[in-house]
């Protein structure tokens, strides 16, 4: 009988000869032939249709987590204030995203579009990347392909694109680094090195976790082979100082700039010492630890206070800490399906649509489900000692540090890459190790028997996360939602007895319904059953809202100013729900600011007082809601002022109806301006006029986006 084919691929044929770096393999192709490959076009372009796909669908109507913070800090910094975001700020973060951020801020304005496509770019980069770094691992061109096309189809690394975080930035450095290191053991002498180090310092000034890692480059260095043998320990620590000491002269400016700001050696950011005690309190006391590190003016005297108060608690309870710490490392690997970066925030409601939801589920989930247990297989295939620790040294490094701070979904985005490529290439192994388990009645051959444990063990712990019942909820919700938007479609243009219809439709369990009824019946004038129909308990905001629309229609305004300024409706400062669940009286005047405006704007924020003037901030595109004249010669009037922090004050758009009205400056103080509606087409009840111009940010302590200041606005 004969014995199986070997499942290991023989180790590659080394040239021997004279040479000051390590060898080159004889079928290593260059890097151009590789490049070149039609296969790679055809992945890019499959990865851009997904990224094109995610910003038409992904639902995101809000800042996210770090996101509002990177805004304000490029906003600010790009308006020519500096840093001054940063000297207000709990921490300091590292430099390099935000100024891109304001870079393109500064060419194109506050917005996310030129963001998006230079993340794009970078995204597909990367995965031209992941195909040049396989391909150097593995050789064949086969497991590179299936390795970018698992990267181009993640859905996390499009989802990213089109957030205002650092994490596609920071993911194409350190796979750029991990190619020229890769390059240079394959003999492709210093040059790479150094590429290596200017990539490691782009990637620690984009994220500072990767500053320590620099120390264990030394141990991939000791690992390369020259002649068959390894370096000496001489040669492998000046390969390793040459990369080390290019990434600390990137960081070196920023370094040398704290130090003369603050006074410390802050070498990158502070933000290290404020997880640690985060981390170590399990994530709670967040504003005890906020009010104490506020109280000190030092960055550098915050960040040291910040570490010594975490290791206060961590030699309290020192075995609490290592199980918190041996969660958060599984934690690092588990699927998060409430994840913030998901996008999923709100599918118990209906708000996130069953195409995203079945996208999740298909490139997120069953994606990553699939690559673990391959990519434990790929590690076998994976011949070249220093690869191995390469690697090796990468993931321990971040599930070190995810146990020692805290570990949350994205933190796992710069291990995909390389999880991909394994997974690859495991791929490719998996067939003949199933055909010889299956001659060996499902025995698994020795070699092999560790990374199927590993792969075992990965499936426990990650498959407990997998809960597919929460996307069955989410479609189901998600087409109660999509019904209520009918609905309230319906009501707006008052075909009401329909309208009631759809919402009587709905599950009787769906928190929305009670308030859309009571929508109904305000609309047939029933107000006494409307009201008895609101359920606070099911929707506060909802019922609040259409309780103050009442109160105002009746004329009640002391009652409909108390119901729309009630402290749940502030906190969230629900202008665009009220404008598409209300349905005010039509009004040629609005007083803005006045507590009874709501349903007659959208784009605003909070209402505030000056004297006896209220008023509110425009945000980048606000919409006003007047009844529409009936007869010539209208046009709109209103009351405006502006503020910048720089002094110039730039100019705002005015439309109405959709047709351009004209532009006007406005000054620091209150000024009326009037421009005639004489190219607007009339014949609605309502008139929406819109009022656009670029945002600014105030401070740390004051992050919305705020354009003009509006008094009152009225049609004569």
């Amino acid at each position: 009988m004969s014995s199986p084919p070997p499942l290991v691929a023989s180790p590659p044929t080394i040239r021997s000869g004279a040479t000051s770096t390590p060898t080159q393999d004889t079928a290593q192709p260059p890097i151009r032939a590789l490049l070149a490959d039609p296969w790679l076009a055809a992945i890019l372009l499959l990865a851009l249709a997904l990224r094109a796909l995610v910003w038409w669908l992904a639902p995101h109507g809000e800042w996210l987590g770090d996101e509002r913070e990177y805004y304000s800090a490029a906003a600010i910094l790009a308006d020519g204030r500096g840093l001054a975001f940063f000297d207000q700020s709990i921490w300091l973060r590292p430099p390099l995203y935000i100024a891109g951020l304001a870079a393109l801020f500064r060419l194109f304005g506050p917005g996310v579009v030129p963001v998006w496509i230079v993340q794009v770019a970078l995204g597909l980069a990367t995965i031209a990347l992941v195909y040049l770094l396989s391909s150097l691992w593995h050789e064949r061109r086969a497991v590179a392909r299936v390795a970018a096309i698992f990267c181009a189809l993640y859905l996390p690394f499009a989802v990213y694109a089109r957030l205002l975080l650092s994490e596609t930035l920071f993911t194409f450095l350190i796979v750029l680094a991990f190619v020229a290191l890769t390059r240079h053991a394959r003999g492709g002498g210093w040059l790479p090195l150094i590429v290596a180090g200017g990539a490691f310092g782009g990637a620690i000034l984009t994220r500072g976790i990767a500053l320590p890692f620099l120390a264990a480059l030394p141990l991939w260095a000791l690992a390369l082979r020259e002649r068959r043998r390894p370096l000496s320990w001489r040669d492998g620590i000046a390969r390793s100082a040459v990369v080390i000491g290019v990434a600390l002269l990137v960081i070196a400016p920023w370094t040398a700039r704290n130090a003369l700001a603050y006074g410390r050696l802050i070498p990158v950011e502070t933000t290290g010492g404020y997880n640690f005690w985060l981390g170590a309190l399990r994530g709670q006391n967040t504003g005890q630890i906020d009010a104490t590190l506020r109280e000190i003016p030092n960055h550098g005297d915050r960040q040291s206070v910040a570490w010594a108060r975490g290791w206060e608690v961590v030699r309290a309870d020192p075995l609490g800490y290592l199980s918190k710490s041996a969660r958060e490392a599984a934690d690092l690997w588990r699927i998060n399906f409430a994840a913030f970066e998901r996008l999923t925030r709100g599918y118990g409601l209906g708000r996130v649509p069953t195409p995203w939801l079945g996208l999740t589920l298909a490139l997120d989930d069953l994606l990553y489900l699939a690559a673990l247990p391959l990519a434990a297989l790929g590690w076998m295939n994976t011949g070249r000692r220093e690869d191995r620790r390469l690697l090796l040294l990468w993931l321990g490094w971040n599930c070190v540090t995810g146990a020692l701070f805290f570990a949350i979904t994205r933190f796992r985005l710069p291990l995909m890459p390389f999880i991909f490529i394994l997974a690859a290439r495991g791929a490719f192994s998996f067939p003949p190790l199933l055909r010889v388990a299956l001659r060996n009645n499902f025995g698994v051959p020795r070699p092999w028997f560790v990374p199927v444990t590993v792969a075992a063990i990965a499936l426990m712990i990650v498959l407990p996360s997998f809960t597919p019942r929460q996307y069955l909820l989410g479609a189901e919700r998600a087409a109660s939602h999509e019904r209520l938007g009918r609905g309230y479609t319906l009501l707006a243009g008052g075909r009401v007895a329909e309208a009631e219809a759809e919402f009587g439709a709905l599950p009787a369990d769906y928190p929305f319904r009670s308030t859309a009824l009571a929508a109904t019946y305000h609309a047939l004038g029933q107000d006494d059953r409307a009201l008895a129909t609101l359920n606070d308990d099911l929707d506060s905001l909802g019922a609040t809202l259409l309780r103050g629309d009442i109160f105002r229609a009746q004329g009640r305004a002391d009652e409909a100013r108390e119901a729309l300024n009630y402290r749940a409706v502030r906190v969230v400062n629900p202008t665009a729900q009220a404008w598409d669940h209300l349905n005010p009286t039509p009004s040629a005047r609005l007083e803005v600011g006045d507590g009874l405006d709501l349903g007659y704007l959208r784009g605003l924020n909070l209402d505030e007082r000056e004297g006896d003037t209220t008023f509110r901030w425009t945000t980048e595109r606000a919409d006003f809601r007047l009844a529409a004249p009936t007869g010539a010669g209208a046009a709109v009037r209103l009351r405006l002022r502006g503020y910048r922090p720089t002094g110039a004050i730039l100019p705002v758009q005015i439309s109405a109806g959709g047709q351009p009205l004209g532009e006007v400056t406005p000054t620091g103080t209150w000024q009326v301006y009037e421009l005639p509606l004489s190219k607007v087409a009339l014949g609605d009840d309502w008139l929406v006029v819109r009022v656009e111009t670029p945002t600014f940010v105030l401070s740390y302590a004051d992050q919305r986006e705020l354009g003009v200041m509006v008094d009152w606005i009225e049609i004569r």
